[in-house]
């Protein structure tokens, strides 16, 4: 891809999209630092075109590489709070922002952070009719809520996970129902959900 564009230069658009689908396979692929020399490419060809929409998905991704691959929790969440300023200054209609800044939240061990922001997820996903992010956003809530009846309603929303298919997000429900065993002092319940 890049020896391509670097003999035939193409406008900023096809470029944004040749890096930003070059970063995912090379991410896919394990190339972690090849992933996000592609994606910091690709936010430079989104920011000459000034295509916000794509600036604010390349933020994220290059925040959750931070984030997932390298621990860099405070380096993800100034990337996660430049996606959020720009997504913001057009009327915050990305629900994945707040949600993945959450998430980066809870393993810099700021629950109150990240609540605040799986609250910001739920309303923005409930507005566009996101509901795979509106059901993990939930999910998190109930777990850092942590109430009587919480691993009840959580099994309520991994069914519905389940039915719609999304298995990550189910998979991540299950996880949060052996914290809450955790917590309830149930660690045999707990290790059963994990496995």
């Amino acid at each position: 891809v890049e020896a391509l564009l670097a003999s035939h230069p193409m406008p900023a658009g096809f470029e944004l999209r040749a890096l930003s689908n070059a970063g995912a396979t090379l991410q896919l692929a394990g190339d972690v630092s090849g992933a996000l020399d592609a994606y910091e490419r690709a936010l430079r060809a989104a920011e000459r075109d000034d295509a916000w929409e794509a600036q604010v998905t390349t933020l994220v991704n290059i925040a959750l590489l931070h984030g997932e691959e390298l621990a860099a929790y405070p380096e993800a969440e100034d990337l996660f709070a430049r996606a959020a300023a720009i997504d913001d200054a057009r009327g915050g209609r990305r629900a994945s922002v707040p949600y993945n800044r959450g998430l980066n939240y809870l393993r810099m061990g700021r629950p109150g952070d990240a609540q605040a922001q799986f609250e910001r997820a739920l309303a923005a996903a409930r507005d566009s009719g996101e509901g795979v992010v509106a059901e993990r956003a939930q999910a998190e809530l109930l777990a850092l809520a942590a109430e009587p009846g919480a691993r009840v309603m959580l099994e309520r929303l991994l069914e519905r996970q389940r039915k719609g298919g999304d298995v990550s997000g189910a998979v991540r429900g299950i996880l949060l129902q052996a914290r809450l065993a955790l917590v309830a002092g149930d660690a045999g319940r707990a290790l059963a959900d994990a496995e």
